[in-house]
């Protein structure tokens, strides 16, 4: 990897504006592809030195604020101002009418003592109506595209070091309460020189994403990616893309992206959505890196992707499977770009123990794992969870990191911090650093990194280990009607072992209620055939209430919490049912 020679952002912000002032960083499409805005790296700097004033104005160095934006130029520009400010970013997503959601950003309010809150002028009249049903009035506020421009010519600098805090990162909450990351200005350059040396990036080449903005892929993968490289990215917005995803493949073609990506679900909802009229002239030959990531990766989507894309160009080897999270800034493992990624099929019964055994591709039953590529620029070690000993190649166990893009720790959490940023090998007397534990179960083969799944997922039958997302995958390919990446399978204590509850979205429309109890029977005995487990429930639910973060990702734990708790939730129940309901 290069020497780290930069500093901050906010040095490589300004370097920008003074070689190439006039080169577009950012460039903003509606949802049918028309550009509504556009940033120069020159107006980006006036912008933010602007807004930085402000902020220093009711901030000092390293106070938290809070940053609740839709997903347009506005929030890029509020993320830099911050940096430019010195103060410590929080980037949360708009809160919409759901309760579950406002819950979040007042935990996020008191968890990381937010004093102030930016935002834009179309979102604070919502805002404001809300704090004042919830109490919160003792908020300084910064409506940021009412500063003016002029403010740029009193700002002051800010002495930042590497070590200074950039922003907290809150986890999606995928397997509990949200925490926020603590990522120093230092990860962020360590991780944006891994992302651009992995992805062969340039100052020349053109991204685009659609991520949400607030969340480590779209934001370190992306846009810091554009500040950091010196490099355009095209955006749109989150709902921009599911509202018409064929607007991101043309953009990617209209713009000759070199780099854009999704998790897996994003490319399923292509599959599913896309028709080849949409596509009339696109060509996607110049898209080399079509990352995957955030969530578990099917082989199953890729070639399904694949094949149903050549027609435009798309490539085989463009597909990039990777692996990071928000405790490692973003990026960890990836492939090399332009060549095709590697899969190994493993034996069920010695994988369910975790043993890696290769088989002949083919094999009846075999499992298919995707490489998430290789690891350097970081230390990956795969450690059995319980004893802390590293395991040897071809083991499955829990995944360890350690390296410069490693966060902080969470956010005023030192016992928990203890446990997962300062874990220690506990079979290797030579070494004595401090490991991120994952929560994540992979292996390492050949020096690649593949990814089993969490380890709090894992439902545990007779000894064997099930992954909650085979299961879901499975039942997901059995009836045309069940959608592609919603539903949940989780593990419930039985009166033996424990048992399986399957959640899945169905659409009352096309699935009328006389056939949710066929339907039903048909799933049970098709996972207790595959899987060879116990099922205690076949929960039918209706299409857009399973629960899922803010990113996307299926949130299992919650999902049996609702079960538990809300009986009025499912559609169809078969282990109740009296909870069957009409839509």
């Amino acid at each position: 990897m290069k020497k780290e020679q930069e500093h901050t952002l906010v040095d490589l912000i300004a370097q920008h504006a003074a070689e190439m002032p006039d080169k577009l960083a950012y460039i903003m499409l509606d949802d049918k592809g028309n550009e509504i805005d556009h940033l120069t790296f020159a107006e980006l700097e006036v912008i933010a030195k602007a807004q930085a004033t402000k902020i220093r104005s009711v901030c000092d160095k390293g106070d938290r604020v809070l940053m609740l934006y839709p997903s347009g130029l506005e929030f890029v520009q509020g993320f830099m101002s911050c940096q430019y400010a010195g103060v410590v970013a929080v980037p949360v997503s708009l809160p919409s009418r759901k309760g579950e959601h406002h819950a979040r950003i007042s935990h996020i309010i008191k968890d990381a003592d937010i004093d102030t809150v930016m935002t834009d002028s179309a979102s604070w009249p919502a805002l404001e109506a809300w704090f004042d049903e919830v109490g919160i009035d003792d908020l300084n506020v910064i409506v940021s595209d009412t500063v003016d421009p002029a403010m740029e010519g009193r700002y002051t600098p800010v002495d930042l070091c590497r070590d200074d805090l950039s922003f907290l990162q809150y986890t999606s909450g995928s397997t509990g309460d949200p925490k926020g990351v603590m990522i120093s200005h230092g990860n962020l350059i360590h991780n944006s020189e891994l992302i651009r040396d992995r992805l062969s990036h340039t100052k020349e080449m053109t991204c685009c994403s659609w991520l949400p903005f607030y969340h480590d892929m779209g934001l370190i993968g992306n846009i810091l990616q554009s500040v950091h490289n010196g490099s355009t990215l095209v955006l749109m917005s989150p709902t921009s893309f599911l509202k018409r995803p064929a607007t991101w493949l043309k953009a990617i073609s209209h713009y000759k992206a070199y780099t854009s990506g999704a998790p897996n679900f994003g490319y399923e909802y292509c599959l599913a959505r896309v028709k080849d009229a949409d596509l009339e002239g696109v060509d996607l030959s110049d898209w080399v890196n079509s990352f995957n990531g955030a969530e578990p990766i099917r082989q199953d989507t890729i070639d399904r992707f694949f094949n149903r894309f050549k027609k435009f160009g798309f490539r085989y080897s463009a597909m990039y499977p990777c692996y990071g999270m928000a405790e490692t800034t973003l990026f960890v493992s990836g492939g090399k770009p332009g060549v095709a990624h590697q899969t190994l099929c493993v034996t069920p019964d010695l994988y369910g123990r975790n043993i890696v055994e290769q088989c002949p591709p083919g094999t009846e039953e075999a499992i298919t794992c995707v490489s998430c590529g290789t690891f350097e620029g970081l230390d990956v070690a795969i450690v059995e969870p319980e004893s802390c000993a590293r395991l040897a190649d071809g083991r499955v166990g829990e995944v360890w990191v350690h390296g410069g893009s490693v966060g902080k720790g969470y956010w005023n959490q030192p016992e928990r911090n203890k446990k997962s940023f300062q874990a220690k090998i506990s079979n290797d007397e030579n070494d004595d650093r401090e490991w991120l534990r994952t929560g994540d179960l992979g292996f390492i083969t050949n020096g690649e990194l593949f990814i089993s799944g969490r380890l709090k997922d894992l439902v545990v039958v007779n000894g064997r280990n099930l992954y909650p997302q085979d299961i879901e995958v499975f039942v997901s390919e059995l009836d045309p009607r069940l959608e592609k990446g919603f539903g949940a399978a989780f593990a419930v204590q039985g009166d033996v072992s424990e048992e399986i509850v399957l959640v899945q979205e169905v659409a009352p429309n096309e699935v009328p209620e006389s056939e949710w109890p066929a339907l039903a029977r048909a799933l049970r005995s098709a996972v207790a055939a595959e899987f060879q487990a116990p099922i205690q429930a076949i929960v039918l639910i209706k299409r857009g209430t399973i629960c899922r973060t803010t990113s996307g990702k299926i949130q299992r734990n919650k999902t049996r919490q609702k079960w538990v708790s809300d009986k009025e939730w499912p559609l169809f129940d078969d282990s109740r049912p009296s909870a069957s309901r009409a839509a």
